[in-house]
């Protein structure tokens, strides 16, 4: 009825909302799809911590194995080729040694904090 009586003024309607066209929203909801995927792809490999462990391999491999090994061996050990575990301070044993000699009750009154 109203069709025919528009003359230059009438306009082709298009229903095809998801079409890729332009008033269309197919293309913008194509993109925001991918997008999401991109961001969900980074958010996952930040969170992961990926990132950090891929730097240390790289500077690992800097590294040759001779210098990882004198670095391992400089981490155990101490001056006097003794483990780092066994070794203490003079205070430290001495602490040990008052702890061990004294009862629990008398250790509960005067080092309780």
């Amino acid at each position: 009825m109203f069709a025919d009586n528009c003359g230059d003024d009438c306009l082709n309607l298009n229903v095809d909302y998801a079409s890729w066209e332009s008033p269309g929203i197919g293309r913008s909801l194509i993109f925001m799809a991918a997008q999401g995927i991109v961001f969900l792809f980074i958010l996952c490999v930040l969170e992961s911590d990926s990132c950090r462990r891929a730097m240390r391999l790289l500077k690992g491999y800097q590294l040759n194995s001779v210098q990882r090994q004198q670095q391992d061996v400089e981490m155990l050990t101490v001056a006097n080729g003794m483990s780092a575990a066994r070794t203490e301070d003079s205070d430290v044993a001495a602490e040990r040694q008052r702890i061990i000699g004294t009862q629990v009750d008398q250790l509960a009154t005067t080092d309780a904090s």
